[in-house]
């Protein structure tokens, strides 16, 4: 141990002092082992010969190792002197050094290093096999600095070589401790290539209206685990798990954060309204929204400390909460739960009822009798959330399903418009009747690529994959009395991670996408036999987990942070952020649905997450465990991160502004009525510009995130009866349409609506009210 800790200590020096030290820490071992072998297997209490010859052995077998290893390319080689710079190419068998002129101009940091172009040249004549390393060191000193790095297709640069295809022509961070040491001229540089040439990437646009643009906001007075869209505003809940520092001095679990638009359309707010009402650990619950309005808040965490006198809230597992959508801080407790539930899954049915899924009697890693295998069912009786109809009712989940599933949190939960019910696990999914539990159906098997990686694929937390459904389409041929509206939905889940991935272990840079189709038996009985698509198996940009992934109004998805490795928890880590927003179009062929957009200086892994606003932006909140020391993120250059002014929480806001909504836009004007009963038909009466032809309409549940979840989400593009297109600068348009014609396809409840034109751009929303 001592020879390996001093090789490790002096490594800096080159392979040859670090191999020796190593070589005699693998000697010593020899040793040591020969030892015990002749005492214990032999009994005899000395054999001076044997026990040395295993020293030397050791020994000149790590040596010999080293030789090799820097033989064939894997070790460092560097030139000291002043005026030259030092590449090394690695062969599979040879070694090739060339010494460069000295750089007469130093570039500046984060830039492109085009000032260096001869260097590039040079790596880029080499040949070069996939998975060989390239330094290159440019000092005044005898100190050196190497990196390893990636750049992707965007010509970006990320830490840690996941890609071995792809070159890299960016100058990366210069090295902290040298910098501390006075010495500015020390940067270095990686290439992990192909053979052929490697131009210098010219910069990414930072045009919003192809990238978009992050815009910060006012902080919040409580970081956001948990963002929920209020109905009727422009306001959030937001619920952290306290962190002992508040930038307003409080110690409150969760505010109302009001985002409001002034005439410049900027993002400004109004201050945040702690809501003090809350008085047990709603963090990590469950929630949705009620037919009313109010937010439901379903379960949550044990007994937490809120301040640094020793205080705390309660116990939340087994507690029902209903938040007054008209006043934030009028908060009912509705009774307990069947189970005590710690991360579980909530949607909505069409009469009503809340259906919530899966989570733990307790927190984290617990053993599995502590899981919860089932769901249950509760419904309130009075409109105002006073009356609790009865006990909420508990259905049990077969094993078959529930023994694949690592933890059974935040699991991927949706509402079909046939009235069941899909539950996907960390491989496979399953379609239950709710009121009975009864299974109809099995996802087919995902590609074996997909299933297994070292160990069981997981998209459940702490490996969360984000899972949405696509826009239900409704034909214009539906009619009120409908019972189904639509032959088929899809969903696609992007990302997770390998079950007991570490810190250091790469997230899956895969979605898995599929369709269920459906249709009624013809027996009486009222189910649906289900088919099921191929499943699409997707190639995102990189690596990526633990990201929000809300939908914008015309159907795309905006991904914003999250991390390319690791996995959450409070002990959790996430080595490399990734600071880029992506578009996801799903309307595209499988090889154009990604789109890489502008990036972020703040830094958003665990507990963050992300909104649709009414007006189509993205507001972007939340982030803990996230203390930049310990997280590389040489993926974008240190120097290139804003960390965190309050510590480990992240309390600073963004607003996202996709590409799309910098589109000509239509303006609905005011309607007639904003409630409306299934199937009724309604018109949408709404003022033009130039560029802006309105073709469809949509409503969207109002955001409901946690832990890259948005529990209940769900789009429906509306049949559309009749249409009388605006004049630009004249008479306004018309565009008839119904509402969903029942709670299955769009359960009971406030919905976003908004007027989508052909070229993708959208309205402001208006608040609606749908459903019986």
């Amino acid at each position: 141990p001592l020879g390996q800790a001093v090789g490790m200590c002096i490594a800096a020096g080159g392979p040859g002092w670090s191999g020796i030290f190593n070589a005699i820490a693998a000697g010593t071992i020899l040793y040591v082992a020969t030892c015990e072998i002749i005492a214990e297997e032999f009994a005899m209490g000395t054999h001076r010969r044997s026990k040395f010859i295993a020293f030397p052995l050791g020994a000149l077998l790590v040596a010999g190792l080293t030789v090799i290893h820097v033989q064939v390319g894997h070790g460092d080689s560097h030139d000291t002197t002043t005026t030259t710079t030092t590449t090394t190419t690695a062969a599979p068998t040879t070694t090739t050094t060339a010494t460069l002129a000295s750089v007469a101009t130093e570039p500046a940091w984060g830039e492109p290093m085009a000032t260096v172009a001869e260097c590039f040249n040079v790596m880029a004549q080499k040949e070069m096999t996939p998975g060989t390393s390239v330094r290159m060191y440019i000092s005044k000193t005898d100190d050196y600095t190497g990196c390893y790095a990636m750049c992707l297709e965007d010509k970006r640069c990320y830490g840690f070589s996941y890609k071995k295809e792809y070159h890299l022509c960016f100058m990366k961070e210069k090295d902290a401790a040298i910098g501390d040491t006075g010495e500015p001229n020390v940067w270095s540089a990686v290439l992990v290539s192909r053979a052929g040439a490697c131009a210098l990437p010219a910069p990414r646009t930072t045009d919003p209206t192809v990238v978009g643009a992050y815009t910060q906001i006012e902080d919040a007075q409580v970081s956001s685990a948990h963002q929920l869209l209020v109905p009727g505003t422009n306001g959030y809940i937001l619920v952290e798990r306290p962190s002992f520092f508040h930038p307003g001095g409080g110690d409150e679990l969760a505010s109302f954060y009001d985002v409001t638009k002034g005439e410049d359309l900027k993002a400004t707010t109004k201050p945040s309204t702690a809501i003090l009402s809350i008085t047990d650990s709603a963090f990590c619950g469950g929630h949705t929204f009620l037919p009313t309005g109010d937010v439901l808040i379903y379960g949550g965490n044990p007994w937490l400390t809120k301040n640094d006198r020793g205080e705390g809230y309660t116990s939340g597992l087994s507690n029902i909460r209903i938040v007054s959508r008209t006043n934030p801080n009028d908060v009912y407790y509705a009774g307990a739960l069947a189970r005590p539930r710690w991360y579980p899954s909530l949607i909505a049915l069409e009469d009503g009822s809340i259906m919530s899924v899966g989570g733990s009697t307790n927190v984290d890693t617990v053993p599995d009798w502590q899981v919860n295998p089932n769901y249950e069912l509760w419904k309130m009786a009075s409109t105002d959330g006073s009356v609790m109809a009865a006990a909420p009712v508990l259905n049990e989940l077969p094993e078959s399903f529930t023994s694949k599933i690592r933890g059974f949190w935040y699991p991927f939960v949706t509402y079909l418009p046939t009235g069941d019910a899909l539950i996907f696990g960390d491989q496979e999914g399953i379609i239950v009747l709710p009121s009975t539990g009864e299974v109809i159906a099995t996802t087919p098997a995902l590609p074996n690529d997909q299933y297994w990686r070292w160990d069981k694929a997981a998209r459940t937390y702490p490996y969360e994959a984000p899972g949405r459904l696509l826009t239900v389409e409704l034909a214009d041929t539906v009619e009120a009395n409908d019972p189904l509206g639509v032959g088929f939905i899809e969903y696609v889940l992007w990302g997770g991670n390998i079950v007991k991935a570490g810190m250091y272990d790469f997230a899956f840079d895969t979605a898995i996408r599929q369709k269920i189709f459906f249709t009624k038996r013809a027996d009486g009985s009222g189910y649906y036999d289900y088919t099921f698509g191929e499943w699409e198996v997707e190639t995102m940009p990189g690596p990526r987990f633990q990201h929000s992934a809300p939908m914008l109004p015309n159907g795309k998805f905006i991904f914003t942070g999250g991390a390319e490795t690791g996995f959450q928890g409070d002990s959790g880590a996430s080595w490399y952020p990734v600071f880029d927003a992506w578009e996801y179009d799903p309307s595209q062929p499988i090889e154009n649905r990604y789109k890489v957009l502008a990036s972020t200086r703040i830094m958003r892994v665990y507990h963050n997450n992300a909104c649709m606003h009414p007006d189509g932006r993205v507001v972007v909140v939340g982030s803990d465990r996230n203390d930049i020391s310990k997280i590389d993120v040489s993926n974008v250059g240190r120097d290139m991160v804003d960390a965190s002014p309050y510590g480990d929480v992240e309390y600073r806001n963004e607003i996202f502004t996709p590409p799309d909504w910098y589109k000509p836009k239509p303006t609905i004007k005011t309607m007639a009525k904003t409630k409306f009963a299934f199937g009724e038909r309604f018109t949408i009466p709404y003022s033009t510009v130039d560029g802006a032809v309105v073709v469809r309409a949509v409503i969207h549940t109002p955001c409901m995130a946690t832990h890259s979840t948005d529990q209940g989400a769900r789009a429906v593009k509306l049949p559309l009866k009749a249409h009388t297109q605006a004049v630009v600068g004249g008479a306004d348009g018309s565009f008839s349409v119904i509402a969903p014609p029942n709670g299955r396809i769009a359960p009971p409840g406030w919905y976003l609506l908004f007027l989508i034109t052909e070229t993708g751009g959208w309205s402001d929303a208006v608040w609606v009210q749908i459903g019986n």
